[in-house]
C-alpha cells in the first residue's frame, strides 16, 4: 500500500515536472483572464450585496464537485484536452466577475468566501486540464513503444490505468478539501 502510494506520488511528480511549461502556460492564462474581467466595472456593483446561500450539505457540495470532475476528466480526454481550455477559460470568467462585484461591494466575502476554496478549486481546474494533454501525451508514447515493441501492450495499458488513477485520487483529494472549505468557510 505505501510502496503503491509513493509510486503513484512519483508519477504525479514526474508528470508535473515534463509539464511544468503546460502547467505554467495554463496558469497564466486563467489568471489572465480573471484580471481581464476585474478590469471592466459591472453594472450596479456598487450595491449591497447580501449573500445567503441557506444550509448546504457537506454531500450536495462534494458531490457537485465531484461530477464537474468527473465531466471535466471525460470531456478533456474525448476532447485531447481542448475542453480544459474551455474549463479554464468559463472559471477564470466567472471567478473574475466574482471577484469584481466582490472587491467594490465587499472586500470581506472576497478574502473568506472566495480566496480560500476558490485556490484549491482553481488549482484542480489547471491541473485537470494539463491532465487532459498529457494523457494523449502518454498514448502516443506508450503506442509507439508497443509498435517498436519495446513494451508489451498489457505493460502500457498498466502505466496508462496507473497514470489516470493516481491523477484521479489527487483531483479527488482536491476536490474534497476544496468541498470542505466551500462549506465550512464560504456558507457561514
Amino acid at each position: 500500500m505505501v510502496q503503491t502510494l509513493r509510486k503513484s506520488l512519483q508519477v504525479i511528480k514526474t508528470s508535473i515536472i515534463r509539464g511544468r511549461i503546460a502547467i505554467i502556460l495554463l496558469t497564466v492564462l486563467f489568471i489572465g483572464l480573471i484580471v481581464f474581467c476585474t478590469l471592466f466595472p459591472i453594472p450596479d456593483a456598487d450595491k449591497e450585496i447580501i449573500v445567503n446561500p441557506g444550509v448546504v450539505k457537506f454531500s450536495k457540495v462534494f458531490l457537485h464537485n465531484i461530477l464537474v470532475f468527473l465531466f471535466q476528466e471525460f470531456m478533456g480526454i474525448s476532447t485531447f484536452g481542448l475542453y480544459g481550455i474551455f474549463a479554464i477559460y468559463i472559471n477564470a470568467l466567472s471567478l473574475g466577475t466574482t471577484f469584481s462585484v466582490l472587491y467594490s461591494t465587499n472586500k470581506l466575502y472576497l478574502v473568506y468566501k472566495m480566496v480560500i476554496h476558490g485556490t484549491i478549486e482553481s488549482c484542480a481546474i489547471i491541473l485537470n486540464s494539463f491532465f487532459s494533454f498529457y494523457f494523449w501525451v502518454k498514448v502516443f508514447k506508450n503506442v509507439k513503444l508497443v509498435f517498436l515493441k519495446k513494451q508489451k501492450l498489457s505493460t502500457a495499458l498498466i502505466d496508462m490505468c496507473f497514470f489516470t488513477a493516481s491523477f484521479t485520487v489527487l483531483f479527488l483529494m482536491m476536490y474534497l478539501v476544496a468541498g470542505v472549505f466551500e462549506k465550512l468557510v464560504s456558507y457561514f
